[in-house]
């Protein structure tokens, strides 16, 4: 009994652990995606509007 008490809990442990690298990977891929789209915008506005390095 006590055998599959553990591993069960070990079970769990390892869910929730992979839950969580799961979910810093697309927390990371919306942020780099973000950064992505924001610098595109800045480097378009720049060249399109003549923005000088004050603006930034």
């Amino acid at each position: 009994m006590e055998l599959n008490y553990t591993t069960f809990l070990q079970e769990l442990k390892d869910h929730i652990l992979q839950s969580r690298y799961r979910a810093a990977r697309l927390v990371n891929r919306e942020l780099l995606l973000l950064y992505f789209a924001v610098g595109k915008r800045l480097s378009e506005k720049i060249a399109v509007e003549k923005w000088g390095t004050g603006v930034v």
